[in-house]
Parts: structure tokens; sequence; C-alpha cells
């Protein structure tokens, strides 16, 4: 394999079709000895450095699996990058995610790719005059998840999103406070640009979407529409009737709406749904006791894992219902708030699930 040599090079060495695919190999089966070093003498050439820290660490048979691997290759990437990583997104060993600026991923993608192809997971700060690049780089197509942060995506961005080709893969995308209006909102549910989403995030952060409840009725038409599991959209005050939105998506298990304004009405209609719920996000939604009382006795939470209903008006009434509940079985995590609740209550729930349920300090 050839490729740059000098310091220049390094730092923008292209990575080619077939270093590519080792890389994915690599990423696919992380603990298999034999293809790091497999991988280490296709680039021994090209980036003797690279190849002999994959060649040292393998060699000291670490424990550790590709942790030991992966640590020796941090350290290849330019100074810029690496205390960018360092900096916004821990250790980049630790898991499959990554948050840098745009400008640095537009620099450096192929070095990161070569650094760290465990990464699926990529979050893009800053990047408001960034996204018509990005969205026509073939770079992205190595990523599973796209999110941004501090970006907006009016005057066209959007539209410059969902044209990309390279987002096919896509299983995630998180858009929080990126500014989406219902033009937007057209242009990215009209899009073939991700049909493989399981995960959405529409959240705002600081006032940052003004999308309608009109304009998030076209997610039905969405080309994902039908893979989509999990749906985010916290802090957009729809009320219930955007419980009608979620009942055109035929594989969603999962909803964020805190601080949607559901009431007790929109909490009712979602108990009422033919579904089986794993994961609800249902804080500050103004959700009294015949809301919880309607959950509680929902079929459609016998597969529940994840409840939030912090900050809501709930009372003894709705808490009882949790604690007696046949169908919160397979509960891990029960999050409450501050409701005011007797001590009768209180024991029900610990006694009922454990240390799953959480009540917010004072």
């Amino acid at each position: 394999m050839e490729g740059p040599r000098d310091d220049e090079g390094r730092l923008h060495g292209r990575v080619g079709a077939r270093e590519e695919a080792l890389l994915l190999g690599l990423r696919a089966q992380p603990d298999d000895v034999a293809r790091w070093r497999e991988y280490a003498e296709a680039i021994a050439e090209a980036w003797p450095d690279h190849a002999t820290r994959i060649r040292s660490a393998c060699g000291r048979g670490d424990p550790t699996g590709p942790e030991g691997v992966l640590a020796a290759l941090l350290d290849t990437l330019p100074e810029e990058l690496r205390e960018a990583v360092v900096t916004l997104g821990g250790r980049l060993t630790a898991g499959p995610t990554v948050w840098l600026e745009a400008e640095q991923f537009l620099a450096h993608h192929d070095a990161l790719f070569r650094a760290a192809p465990l990464v699926t997971d990529l979050i893009l700060s800053d990047a408001t005059d960034a996204v018509g690049r990005l969205a026509l780089l073939p770079a992205l197509r190595r990523y599973t998840a796209l999110s941004f942060s501090d970006t907006l995506l009016f005057n066209g961005g959007a539209g410059q999103l969902a044209g990309s080709p390279h987002l096919g893969q896509l299983l995630h995308l998180g858009l929080i406070g990126t500014d989406l209006d219902d033009e937007d909102l057209s242009a990215l549910f009209g899009s073939r640009a991700f049909p493989r989403l399981t995960s959405l995030d529409l959240s705002n952060d600081r006032e940052g979407q003004s999308y309608s409840l009109d304009g998030l009725r076209a997610l039905a038409g969405a080309a994902f529409a039908g893979t989509l599991e999990l749906l985010t959209m916290e802090r957009r005050w729809f009320g219930p009737g955007v419980v009608s939105v979620l009942a055109a998506l035929p594989r969603l298990e999962g909803i964020g709406l805190e601080g949607g304004a559901l009431g007790d009405a929109g909490a009712v209609a979602l108990a009422a749904m033919p579904r089986r719920w794993t994961r609800l996000g249902l804080g500050w939604n103004d959700i009294g006791d015949a809301g919880v009382v309607a959950l509680a006795g929902s079929e459609a939470l016998g597969g529940l894992r994840w409840l939030d209903l912090g900050n809501n008006d709930f009372g003894d009434d709705g808490a009882l219902a949790l604690a007696r509940s046949p169908f919160l079985t397979a509960l891990e995590s029960l999050k409450l708030g501050r409701p005011k609740l007797s001590p009768e209550t209180r024991e029900a729930l610990s006694a009922r699930f454990g240390v799953c349920v959480r009540f917010d300090l004072p």
C-alpha cells in the first residue's frame, strides 16, 4: 500500500479503498489479533509508525483486547486533533463516540479513522458553515450515528444534509437545537438520504426549533418512518396532539417527550396505543393521577425498561398505581422527580421497584 511519508502527507494522507476495508473489518472484529497484524503489514510501507505501534501492542498480548492497540494509535493523531478529542470527547479508546469541531473533522477525517476505526458515532460542533461540505464528504459513510452541536441548519442547511449521498448507513440522526422550521422538516422527511434511521432527535435546547405540529406530521411519509424505533423531541410543547404523529410510526417503541405539555389526555392516549413501549421519557408534562393510572394499567408497558415521570403533577393515587401495576415487570429505571407522596406510598414503590426507583433531591 503506497502512501505519503512526510509530515504534510501524514496530516492529509488519504485512506484508500483497501485500507478502509481492513479498518472496517477491524471494527467488526476488534479482538482479532490476526486482523490487526494483517492491517499492520498492509500499511507498513506507507505508515511505518502506525504499523510499529500495532505490532508492539499485539506482541504484548495485552489482556485489554483492542484497548492497547487503540491507545497506541491515539498518539499518531495530529496534536490539534488529539487535544480536541481528549478535551471534547473523552478518551478515544473508551467508547464508540467522538465529539469534535466540524472544521477539524473536515481537515483530519482520514487521520481520525486510521487512529480510531472503532468509532461509529460522530458528534460535530460549530457546523453551521460546514454542512454543505460535510454533506459531500464520503468519509461520513464510516459512521452510523451523526449528531450536531451548536449548529444551525437554517438557510438551506437541512436541505444540504437531506441531499447527501453518504448517509445511507445512518441509524441515528441528532438535530438538537438546529433551528428547524417546517420547510426544513419537509426536506428531511422527503429525502431518501437516510432510509435506515432507527433513532431521531429533534429536541429543543434554547428555543432553537420552530417547526410546528403540522410540519411534524410529514414524518409519517418519511423513508425511515417504517424503521424508526426512538423519537426524541424534548421541550416541544405540542400537547396531546403529538400522539397521532407517534401512531403513524409502526416500529416506534421509545419516545423522549420531556416538556411536551401532554397532560393527562396525552398520557391516556399513549397508554391506549397498541404498542410495546420500551422507553418513555415523559418528565415535565403536566401529567396527573389520571394519566399515571392509565399508564400503569396499560398492557403496552409490559416490556417497558425505562420510565421518566419526573416533575409531573401526580400524587399518591398515581404512584400507588405504578407500585401495583401487573405490567411493569421489566422496568430497570423509574424516575419520579419530587412528587408529594406519603411515606406509605414511597415504601410501596421501594418494595416493588427497589433501587430502580429514583427521586430527585428536594
